[in-house]
Protein backbone atom coordinates (compact mmCIF):
# COMPACT_ATOMS: atom_id res chain seq x y z
CA UNK A 1 0.00 0.00 0.00
CA UNK A 2 1.54 3.35 -1.31
CA UNK A 3 2.55 5.14 2.39
CA UNK A 4 0.60 8.83 1.89
CA UNK A 5 3.46 11.03 3.63
CA UNK A 6 1.19 14.16 4.58
CA UNK A 7 -0.70 11.67 6.93
CA UNK A 8 2.49 10.44 8.94
CA UNK A 9 3.82 13.78 9.34
CA UNK A 10 0.08 15.84 9.83
CA UNK A 11 0.57 13.66 12.93
CA UNK A 12 3.89 14.57 14.00
CA UNK A 13 2.69 17.95 13.49
CA UNK A 14 -0.07 17.31 15.76
CA UNK A 15 1.62 14.89 18.32
CA UNK A 16 4.46 17.74 18.83
CA UNK A 17 1.62 20.35 19.50
CA UNK A 18 -0.03 18.24 21.87
CA UNK A 19 3.69 17.36 23.73
CA UNK A 20 4.59 20.97 23.84
CA UNK A 21 0.83 21.93 25.06
CA UNK A 22 1.37 19.19 27.93
CA UNK A 23 4.60 20.35 28.85
CA UNK A 24 3.91 24.03 28.92
CA UNK A 25 0.59 22.96 31.36
CA UNK A 26 2.94 21.12 33.93
CA UNK A 27 6.00 23.72 33.96
CA UNK A 28 2.57 26.26 35.00
CA UNK A 29 1.49 23.68 37.35
CA UNK A 30 4.48 23.21 38.84
CA UNK A 31 5.15 27.20 39.34
CA UNK A 32 8.05 26.68 36.98
CA UNK A 33 6.56 29.12 34.63
CA UNK A 34 4.05 31.61 34.88
CA UNK A 35 0.20 31.26 33.86
CA UNK A 36 -0.15 34.38 32.14
CA UNK A 37 -2.02 36.05 29.23
CA UNK A 38 0.26 34.58 26.59
CA UNK A 39 -0.01 31.25 27.69
CA UNK A 40 -3.92 30.97 28.23
CA UNK A 41 -3.97 32.00 24.59
CA UNK A 42 -1.47 29.67 23.47
CA UNK A 43 -3.29 27.10 25.48
CA UNK A 44 -7.06 28.19 23.82
CA UNK A 45 -5.43 28.18 19.94
CA UNK A 46 -3.21 25.22 20.70
CA UNK A 47 -6.35 22.86 21.80
CA UNK A 48 -9.35 24.42 18.87
CA UNK A 49 -7.21 21.20 16.62
CA UNK A 50 -4.02 19.38 17.48
CA UNK A 51 -6.23 16.43 18.76
CA UNK A 52 -8.49 17.00 15.88
CA UNK A 53 -5.90 16.68 13.44
CA UNK A 54 -5.53 12.68 15.09
CA UNK A 55 -9.18 12.12 14.43
CA UNK A 56 -8.70 13.15 10.98
CA UNK A 57 -5.73 11.27 10.13
CA UNK A 58 -7.36 8.17 11.70
CA UNK A 59 -10.87 8.75 9.95
CA UNK A 60 -8.63 8.85 6.27
CA UNK A 61 -6.82 5.75 7.02
CA UNK A 62 -10.24 4.07 8.38
CA UNK A 63 -11.81 4.33 5.17
CA UNK A 64 -8.18 3.30 3.31
CA UNK A 65 -7.49 0.28 5.10
CA UNK A 66 -10.80 -1.23 6.23
CA UNK A 67 -12.57 -1.12 2.73
CA UNK A 68 -10.19 -3.97 2.16
CA UNK A 69 -11.50 -5.79 5.06
CA UNK A 70 -15.14 -5.13 5.44
CA UNK A 71 -17.69 -6.66 2.90
CA UNK A 72 -19.98 -3.91 1.73
CA UNK A 73 -23.59 -4.39 2.09
CA UNK A 74 -24.79 -4.67 -0.85
CA UNK A 75 -22.28 -7.13 -2.10
CA UNK A 76 -24.18 -10.05 -3.65
CA UNK A 77 -23.04 -13.74 -2.25
CA UNK A 78 -20.16 -12.44 -0.74
CA UNK A 79 -21.41 -9.28 1.18
CA UNK A 80 -24.18 -8.88 2.59
CA UNK A 81 -25.88 -7.31 6.23
CA UNK A 82 -24.84 -10.01 7.80
CA UNK A 83 -21.29 -10.19 6.15
CA UNK A 84 -20.63 -7.01 6.12
CA UNK A 85 -21.69 -6.47 9.97
CA UNK A 86 -19.41 -9.69 11.11
CA UNK A 87 -16.46 -8.34 9.46
CA UNK A 88 -17.13 -4.65 10.77
CA UNK A 89 -17.09 -6.21 14.58
CA UNK A 90 -14.22 -8.22 13.52
CA UNK A 91 -12.32 -5.20 12.66
CA UNK A 92 -13.44 -3.74 15.99
CA UNK A 93 -12.12 -6.54 17.77
CA UNK A 94 -8.80 -5.98 16.46
CA UNK A 95 -8.83 -2.53 17.01
CA UNK A 96 -10.02 -2.69 20.86
CA UNK A 97 -6.89 -5.39 21.20
CA UNK A 98 -4.38 -2.56 18.76
CA UNK A 99 -5.84 0.26 21.36
CA UNK A 100 -6.89 -1.47 24.57
CA UNK A 101 -3.81 -2.30 25.39
CA UNK A 102 -1.84 0.62 24.89
CA UNK A 103 -4.54 2.84 26.59
CA UNK A 104 -4.61 0.33 29.85
CA UNK A 105 -1.24 -0.16 30.18
CA UNK A 106 -0.10 3.54 30.29
CA UNK A 107 -2.89 4.85 31.96
CA UNK A 108 -2.15 1.92 34.65
CA UNK A 109 1.41 3.64 34.58
CA UNK A 110 0.46 7.20 35.18
CA UNK A 111 -2.58 6.31 37.60
CA UNK A 112 -0.05 4.30 39.67
CA UNK A 113 2.58 7.54 39.37
CA UNK A 114 -0.06 9.76 40.67
CA UNK A 115 -0.92 7.85 43.86
CA UNK A 116 2.67 7.45 44.42
CA UNK A 117 3.63 10.79 44.04
CA UNK A 118 0.42 12.45 44.68
CA UNK A 119 2.38 15.78 46.29
CA UNK A 120 4.71 15.81 42.97
CA UNK A 121 2.74 15.06 39.96
CA UNK A 122 0.16 17.51 38.62
CA UNK A 123 -3.87 15.98 38.43
CA UNK A 124 -6.24 14.39 40.65
CA UNK A 125 -6.66 10.13 40.74
CA UNK A 126 -10.27 8.79 40.10
CA UNK A 127 -10.49 5.89 41.00
CA UNK A 128 -8.50 3.03 38.56
CA UNK A 129 -11.88 1.33 37.21
CA UNK A 130 -13.38 4.91 36.73
CA UNK A 131 -10.58 6.28 35.16
CA UNK A 132 -10.16 2.77 32.90
CA UNK A 133 -13.85 2.69 31.79
CA UNK A 134 -15.62 5.83 32.04
CA UNK A 135 -13.32 8.94 32.42
CA UNK A 136 -9.97 8.52 31.12
CA UNK A 137 -7.17 11.05 31.69
CA UNK A 138 -4.79 13.07 29.47
CA UNK A 139 -3.93 12.06 26.59
CA UNK A 140 -4.91 8.45 26.67
CA UNK A 141 -8.77 9.84 26.50
CA UNK A 142 -8.07 9.95 22.55
CA UNK A 143 -6.80 6.09 22.30
CA UNK A 144 -10.04 5.70 24.11
CA UNK A 145 -12.69 8.12 22.32
CA UNK A 146 -11.32 6.53 18.58
CA UNK A 147 -12.19 3.35 19.70
CA UNK A 148 -15.65 4.17 20.04
CA UNK A 149 -15.86 6.35 16.83
CA UNK A 150 -14.24 2.69 15.17
CA UNK A 151 -17.37 1.46 16.75
CA UNK A 152 -20.28 3.77 15.61
CA UNK A 153 -18.34 5.12 12.02
CA UNK A 154 -19.81 2.67 9.29
CA UNK A 155 -17.65 3.15 6.12
CA UNK A 156 -18.44 5.00 2.99
CA UNK A 157 -19.10 3.15 -0.21
CA UNK A 158 -21.13 5.89 -2.18
CA UNK A 159 -21.58 9.41 -2.96
CA UNK A 160 -25.08 8.99 -0.82
CA UNK A 161 -23.54 7.32 2.23
CA UNK A 162 -20.50 10.00 2.19
CA UNK A 163 -23.37 13.01 2.23
CA UNK A 164 -25.58 10.68 4.81
CA UNK A 165 -22.18 10.28 7.36
CA UNK A 166 -21.52 13.69 6.90
CA UNK A 167 -24.72 15.45 7.58
CA UNK A 168 -24.99 12.85 11.06
CA UNK A 169 -21.69 14.14 12.27
CA UNK A 170 -22.57 17.32 11.63
CA UNK A 171 -25.81 16.67 14.04
CA UNK A 172 -23.78 15.56 16.73
CA UNK A 173 -21.13 18.31 16.24
CA UNK A 174 -24.53 20.74 16.42
CA UNK A 175 -25.66 18.52 19.94
CA UNK A 176 -22.25 18.93 21.53
CA UNK A 177 -21.89 22.57 20.50
CA UNK A 178 -24.88 22.57 22.43
CA UNK A 179 -24.10 20.32 25.26
CA UNK A 180 -26.86 17.89 24.59
CA UNK A 181 -25.96 14.43 25.33
CA UNK A 182 -22.13 15.43 26.89
CA UNK A 183 -22.65 14.52 30.35
CA UNK A 184 -22.40 10.71 29.67
CA UNK A 185 -18.34 10.63 28.95
CA UNK A 186 -18.33 7.78 25.96
CA UNK A 187 -21.02 9.76 24.26
CA UNK A 188 -19.38 13.00 24.64
CA UNK A 189 -16.40 11.90 22.84
CA UNK A 190 -18.72 10.70 20.07
CA UNK A 191 -20.84 13.83 19.99
CA UNK A 192 -17.40 16.42 19.90
CA UNK A 193 -15.10 14.32 17.33
CA UNK A 194 -17.03 12.43 15.14
CA UNK A 195 -17.26 15.08 12.61
CA UNK A 196 -13.49 14.99 12.48
CA UNK A 197 -12.91 11.39 11.99
CA UNK A 198 -15.50 11.61 9.30
CA UNK A 199 -13.61 14.70 7.66
CA UNK A 200 -10.92 12.29 7.24
CA UNK A 201 -12.72 9.31 6.07
CA UNK A 202 -14.15 12.08 3.15
CA UNK A 203 -10.62 13.16 2.08
CA UNK A 204 -9.81 8.99 1.36
CA UNK A 205 -13.25 8.81 -0.55
CA UNK A 206 -12.61 12.01 -2.92
CA UNK A 207 -9.39 10.61 -3.57
CA UNK A 208 -7.03 12.85 -2.37
CA UNK A 209 -4.18 10.31 -2.50
CA UNK A 210 -4.87 9.44 -6.06
CA UNK A 211 -4.56 13.37 -6.66
CA UNK A 212 -1.43 14.32 -5.06
CA UNK A 213 0.28 11.35 -6.77
CA UNK A 214 -0.90 12.24 -10.26
CA UNK A 215 0.10 15.97 -9.66
CA UNK A 216 3.38 14.87 -8.37
CA UNK A 217 3.83 12.81 -11.65
CA UNK A 218 2.99 15.46 -14.20
CA UNK A 219 4.67 17.99 -12.32
CA UNK A 220 7.75 16.27 -11.49
CA UNK A 221 8.16 18.55 -8.59
CA UNK A 222 8.50 17.83 -5.02
CA UNK A 223 5.69 19.94 -3.89
CA UNK A 224 2.53 22.09 -4.49
CA UNK A 225 3.48 25.44 -4.09
CA UNK A 226 -0.36 26.95 -4.31
CA UNK A 227 -1.36 23.85 -1.81
CA UNK A 228 1.09 25.34 0.85
CA UNK A 229 0.21 28.91 0.24
CA UNK A 230 -3.34 28.35 0.84
CA UNK A 231 -2.38 26.42 3.98
CA UNK A 232 -0.60 29.24 5.00
CA UNK A 233 -3.36 31.90 4.79
CA UNK A 234 -6.05 29.96 5.82
CA UNK A 235 -3.42 29.30 9.03
CA UNK A 236 -3.06 33.32 9.13
CA UNK A 237 -7.04 33.63 9.11
CA UNK A 238 -7.01 31.05 12.03
CA UNK A 239 -4.41 32.90 14.00
CA UNK A 240 -5.90 35.93 13.83
CA UNK A 241 -9.44 34.97 14.28
CA UNK A 242 -8.46 33.03 17.11
CA UNK A 243 -6.45 35.14 18.66
CA UNK A 244 -8.36 38.23 18.31
CA UNK A 245 -11.42 36.56 19.87
CA UNK A 246 -9.06 35.83 23.00
CA UNK A 247 -8.05 39.03 23.33
CA UNK A 248 -11.40 40.53 23.11
CA UNK A 249 -12.70 38.15 25.31
CA UNK A 250 -15.38 37.19 23.18
CA UNK A 251 -16.95 33.49 23.68
CA UNK A 252 -15.91 31.00 21.25
CA UNK A 253 -19.07 28.49 21.62
CA UNK A 254 -19.92 28.34 18.32
CA UNK A 255 -16.95 29.42 16.15
CA UNK A 256 -14.65 26.90 17.83
CA UNK A 257 -15.87 24.41 15.20
CA UNK A 258 -15.55 26.62 12.35
CA UNK A 259 -11.70 27.73 13.92
CA UNK A 260 -10.81 24.32 14.45
CA UNK A 261 -11.86 23.64 10.79
CA UNK A 262 -9.49 26.30 9.51
CA UNK A 263 -6.93 25.19 11.40
CA UNK A 264 -6.80 21.68 10.72
CA UNK A 265 -7.50 22.31 6.85
CA UNK A 266 -4.42 24.91 6.58
CA UNK A 267 -2.38 21.90 8.34
CA UNK A 268 -3.15 19.81 5.90
CA UNK A 269 -3.11 21.33 2.37
CA UNK A 270 0.59 22.66 4.07
CA UNK A 271 1.85 18.91 4.53
CA UNK A 272 -0.15 17.58 1.67
CA UNK A 273 2.03 20.58 -0.85
CA UNK A 274 5.51 19.29 0.82
CA UNK A 275 4.57 15.43 -0.88
CA UNK A 276 8.37 15.25 -0.74
CA UNK A 277 9.89 12.71 2.38
CA UNK A 278 11.72 14.38 5.02
CA UNK A 279 14.11 12.51 7.06
CA UNK A 280 13.17 14.56 10.40
CA UNK A 281 10.11 13.58 9.77
CA UNK A 282 10.72 10.05 9.07
CA UNK A 283 12.25 9.43 12.19
CA UNK A 284 9.56 10.93 14.42
CA UNK A 285 6.73 9.75 12.20
CA UNK A 286 7.99 5.78 13.57
CA UNK A 287 7.74 7.12 17.50
CA UNK A 288 4.20 9.09 17.43
CA UNK A 289 2.66 6.64 19.19
CA UNK A 290 5.52 6.60 21.76
CA UNK A 291 6.15 9.68 22.11
CA UNK A 292 2.12 10.51 22.31
CA UNK A 293 1.16 8.12 25.48
CA UNK A 294 4.81 8.10 27.26
CA UNK A 295 5.46 11.75 27.23
CA UNK A 296 3.75 12.75 30.35
CA UNK A 297 5.33 9.87 32.07
CA UNK A 298 8.96 10.84 31.52
CA UNK A 299 8.21 14.25 31.59
CA UNK A 300 6.66 14.07 35.12
CA UNK A 301 9.36 11.63 36.60
CA UNK A 302 12.31 14.23 35.53
CA UNK A 303 10.44 17.28 36.87
CA UNK A 304 10.26 14.89 40.33
CA UNK A 305 13.69 14.08 40.13
CA UNK A 306 14.76 18.13 39.44
CA UNK A 307 12.42 19.59 42.19
CA UNK A 308 13.94 16.32 44.92
CA UNK A 309 17.60 17.80 43.92
CA UNK A 310 15.93 21.47 44.59
CA UNK A 311 16.26 22.12 41.30
CA UNK A 312 13.44 24.74 40.37
CA UNK A 313 15.04 27.40 38.04
CA UNK A 314 12.76 27.35 34.56
CA UNK A 315 16.22 27.64 32.85
CA UNK A 316 16.95 23.90 34.10
CA UNK A 317 13.92 22.50 34.29
CA UNK A 318 13.17 23.37 30.13
CA UNK A 319 15.35 21.87 28.56
CA UNK A 320 15.84 18.94 30.45
CA UNK A 321 12.42 18.27 30.57
CA UNK A 322 11.92 18.63 26.65
CA UNK A 323 15.02 16.46 26.04
CA UNK A 324 13.32 13.79 28.82
CA UNK A 325 9.64 14.19 27.05
CA UNK A 326 10.89 13.99 23.84
CA UNK A 327 13.84 12.06 23.84
CA UNK A 328 12.95 9.53 26.98
CA UNK A 329 9.88 7.40 25.06
CA UNK A 330 11.96 7.18 21.78
CA UNK A 331 14.70 5.39 23.64
CA UNK A 332 12.05 3.50 25.50
CA UNK A 333 10.32 2.37 22.52
CA UNK A 334 13.63 1.32 20.89
CA UNK A 335 14.71 -1.15 23.94
CA UNK A 336 11.07 -2.24 23.82
CA UNK A 337 10.74 -3.07 20.44
CA UNK A 338 13.44 -5.37 21.29
CA UNK A 339 11.62 -7.59 23.50
CA UNK A 340 8.40 -8.90 21.30
CA UNK A 341 6.30 -8.76 24.87
CA UNK A 342 6.90 -5.29 25.77
CA UNK A 343 6.85 -4.03 21.91
CA UNK A 344 3.50 -5.92 21.84
CA UNK A 345 2.45 -3.41 24.45
CA UNK A 346 3.06 -0.64 22.58
CA UNK A 347 2.25 -2.11 19.22
CA UNK A 348 -0.48 -4.93 19.75
CA UNK A 349 -1.24 -4.31 16.22
CA UNK A 350 1.27 -5.15 14.79
CA UNK A 351 0.89 -8.67 15.86
CA UNK A 352 -2.20 -9.27 14.34
CA UNK A 353 -1.95 -7.24 11.55
CA UNK A 354 -4.03 -4.14 12.63
CA UNK A 355 -2.48 -0.36 12.44
CA UNK A 356 -3.47 2.34 14.65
Amino acid sequence: MKRDYWVDYVKVFACILVVLGHFWQSMTKSWVLPTDSVYNCAQTVLYYFHVPLFFICSGYLYQKTAARKIRPILGGASGGPGGALADHFKYVRNKLIALGIPYAVFTLITWVMKAVFAGDINGENRGLIDTLLAHPTAPYWYLYALFFLFLVTPLIRRDSGALALLLIAFALKVLAVLQIGTTVPVLQYILQNEIWFVMGMLLCYMGVADVDREAESQQNKPGNWRTILCGVLLGVLFLTVSILLFVQSIPDTYLAPLLTFLACMATILIFWGVRAPNKGLDFLAKYTLPIFVMHTIFAAGIRVVLFKLGVESAAVHIPVGLVFTFGGPILAAFLMSKVKVLDALLYPGKYIGVRV
